[in-house]
């Protein structure tokens, strides 16, 4: 027994104290209150009780609660007892607010005026609690063992409502839960119990879970929105899901949904990502259909999806394709070309091999085409004649081919172009080859090839592999009168060269890179300071042996021939000199076998490329 002082002025009674039965919605900590009034009223009220019935509707639904306030007093000025319509219209406008605590009062009046709650009376109980803050705890299990209690078994829309309280509160594992349950009890969800757990799915990013609800709510509920489809699209789309994409696109636009653009946009990248042509194809030809333009990017994950699906004629014929309607393709637009060529010559020669017959059909090929072969000889490295099939991972890009492929150009009738110099460039800015860059640079500057930012930069990347550099300075200065900004990388690749020289012109790069916007880096700053001050102090020795490396194989040095910049300095300056020694002799045993390890592999490297040739 709980005895509960009224503590505000009830809509049908005054400030009273009472004694109420415990019920287990009390239990949950609920501040509720006596306010049950019984006036004696005859029968020849009951049309006056239906007139304020009538009235208190037109107030809910149309006036403020403080009008529906003000009319609850005349059932106490007229002594006219409120029935269970009365009492559900005062629940309704709660739970229109979120009052639950108000409705909790209004629960124990109404079970104290000796009318029995319906079914529909828990109900709005439970869509009240979906709607207020989680104020009480267990609130919803009561309200559940209370129905119970009054000889109500819960059906599919009772748990509908218990659903939509959990997962308005966050609870979506306890939600799931509660599904499973109904599932082994055989209780049939209702449609809107499936989708009130699949929206909270998708704001949690549970793809996967999503998903699996798809499947149940096509079992048990035909068709479904569109709607639904396209919020796990969207959600799938963005955690990478393949599998899952493809069947809410399809549903999607069989229930002749609205996708957005941006998320046509989304679902080609993924496409292009994983190869699926079908998906990739029919977002396309949505698009299309819709009259959306189709800008670079779309032709991109398109050509990406064809190329990673081993389907080069299509993606080839694309490029022209997208030429035709006006849009320049680009080094990124043909990536996926160059990622499926770049694993092999074999793959690179059947491209050739198609290129020649699409020409000789009297197809367009673009001379992007032969743009993304080039760059894929980058990665691509000479072949290891006693092995075949196999391909050497070195430092070395197979210039020749790239070469081959460059005057393939002509015999297809095609006129190469500034990405035709770039996709040369790159693949030289592997090898540092400075004879053959300045060749290609004369020979498309001969056919009126205007150079851009890239051409120069890669140009000044070369140039900063050579031991004489100067005529990178000359390049940045080329890019300048021709109002060019140079990028950022330009100028870290000037950096660093004049840091490994102790040229005092890196802090002048470096003040030219900031004045341009450009923040240099602590490891750029604190590399260069070390570097003009001949010590090696906050490297990191393995990032910087390997820079050295490199560019004495490049330069033709012999990796075996001591330098100076090689010896070893501690990074800490509390280290004393005796300390500083004996680290010294510490590294001198790894650090010969590591010298021992790159001559044998440089020896390996000049023998395999003999023997290739």
């Amino acid at each position: 027994m709980f005895t509960l002082a009224n503590t505000k002025p009830s809509f049908f009674g005054h400030f009273v104290a009472v004694q109420v039965t415990s019920s287990s919605i009390l239990a949950a900590d609920a501040p509720v209150f006596g306010l049950s009034n019984a006036p004696s009223v005859a029968d020849k009220d009951l049309s006056r009780l239906d007139e304020l019935n009538a009235e208190l509707k037109r107030l809910v639904n149309y006036s403020k609660p403080v009008d529906v306030n003000a009319h609850c007093r005349n059932f106490i000025i007229e002594n006219v007892r409120p029935n269970e319509e009365t009492y559900s219209l005062l629940l309704s406008m709660n739970e229109r607010y979120g009052w639950i605590t108000e409705s909790l009062e209004l629960f124990e009046d109404m079970r104290r005026s000796g009318l029995r709650p319906s079914l529909e009376t828990y109900h709005t109980l439970l869509r009240t609690v979906a709607k207020s803050r989680p104020k009480y705890p267990k609130l919803r299990e009561n309200i559940m063992e209370d129905l119970k209690n009054d000889g109500f078994e819960p059906t599919a829309t009772t748990f509908e409502h218990y659903v939509s309280a959990l997962v308005a509160h966050g609870e979506l594992e306890h939600a799931a839960d509660v599904l499973e349950m109904m599932e082994k009890n055989e209780i049939t969800p209702t449609m809107l119990t499936y989708a009130t757990i699949l929206q909270s799915a998708t704001a949690f990013n549970e793809a996967v879970f999503a998903g699996e609800l798809l499947q149940k709510m096509e079992k048990v509920h035909h068709p479904l929105s569109s709607a639904l489809y396209i919020d796990v699209l969207r959600l799938s789309t963005l955690e990478k899901k393949p599998l899952l994409v493809e069947h809410c696109w399809k549903k999607a636009i069989e229930f002749k949904g609205d996708v957005d653009d941006g998320l046509c946009a989304y679902i080609l990248q993924l496409a292009g990502r994983t190869g699926n042509t079908s998906l990739a194809t029919s977002v396309a030809k949505y698009l299309i259909d819709k009259e959306a333009p189709l800008d670079e990017h779309h032709y991109a994950s398109l050509i990406a999806a064809f190329a990673r699906n081993g389907k080069i004629r299509e993606a080839v014929l694309a490029l022209g394709i997208m030429r035709n309607r006006g849009i320049a393709p680009n080094e990124y637009t043909s990536e996926g070309i160059t990622d499926f060529a770049q694993y092999s010559h074999v793959r690179v020669q059947e491209a050739l091999l198609l290129l020649r017959d699409l020409h000789d059909q009297k197809h367009f090929v673009d001379i992007e085409a032969i743009n993304a072969l080039i760059r894929a000889c980058k990665v691509l490295t000479k072949r290891d004649g006693p092995k075949k099939g196999k391909f050497m991972a070195g430092t070395m890009a197979d210039v020749d081919f790239a070469d081959i492929i460059y005057r393939t150009a002509s015999e297809l009738d095609l006129t190469p172009d500034t990405n035709t110099l770039n996709a040369l460039l790159h693949v030289l800015t592997r090898t540092g080859n400075l004879y053959m860059a300045e060749s290609y640079l004369n020979d498309f500057q001969a056919k009126g090839v205007e150079f851009n930012v890239v051409t120069y930069s890669r140009m000044i990347e070369i140039m900063c592999m050579q031991i004489n550099y100067e005529k990178a300075f000359v390049y940045l200065e080329e890019m300048k009168k021709k109002n060019i900004v140079p990028p950022a990388n330009v100028y870290r690749h000037i950096i660093r060269k004049c840091a490994y020289n102790n040229d005092p012109r890196a802090s002048i790069a470096i003040q030219e890179m900031e004045s341009l916007g450009y923040k240099a880096t602590s490891d750029l700053l604190s590399f260069t300071q070390a570097e003009t001050k001949h010590e090696i102090k906050g490297l990191s020795r393995r990032s910087r042996m390997s820079d050295q490396r490199q560019e004495r194989v490049l330069w033709g040095v012999d990796v075996d021939e001591p330098r100076k910049e090689d010896v070893y300095v501690a990074d800490d300056e509390t280290i004393g000199a005796e300390a500083h020694m004996a680290n010294q002799m510490d590294h001198e045993p790894s650090r010969e076998k590591r010298r021992q390890k790159s001559r044998n592999d440089h020896e390996k490297l000049l023998a395999l490329f003999e023997g290739w040739n």
